[in-house]
């Protein structure tokens, strides 16, 4: 078995599970078009790990291209929508550059019976 077959064995259930944008819904398999395809192509044909992780999380960007960043701001705030329209005057205390996506959250059910 190739390394980027060998990767993609464990990491595609768990991007799966994870609702990763790089998983076709309809076929639940890596879609052939994603940056994660293009990994485990590039390991397949040989090249070494490094070199394809470095360039899938650190790679750079074209000119122009833009990238969704998530940022955590910190405000004091007395609540939530007080803080909410203080966010333009918070400090910026951290950010990820490479959001996973959001995970679909699955209906509740109760455990108890209805009244």
């Amino acid at each position: 078995m190739k390394l980027g077959d060998l990767i993609s064995t464990v990491a595609t259930p768990i991007a799966r599970a994870m609702g990763a944008d790089c998983i076709d819904p309809e076929t639940n398999e890596l879609r052939p078009e994603s940056p994660c395809a293009k990994a485990k192509n590039r390991l397949n044909n040989g090249e070494p790990l490094f070199t394809v992780l470095y360039d899938r999380f650190f790679e750079q960007r074209t000119k122009g291209e833009k990238v969704k960043y998530i940022l955590q701001v910190e405000v004091e705030a007395d609540d939530l929508a007080d803080a909410m329209s203080k966010k333009n005057e918070g400090k910026v205390i951290a950010g990820n550059p490479r959001p996973t996506p959001p995970v679909q959250q699955q209906p509740r059910t109760s455990t108890q019976p209805s009244k």
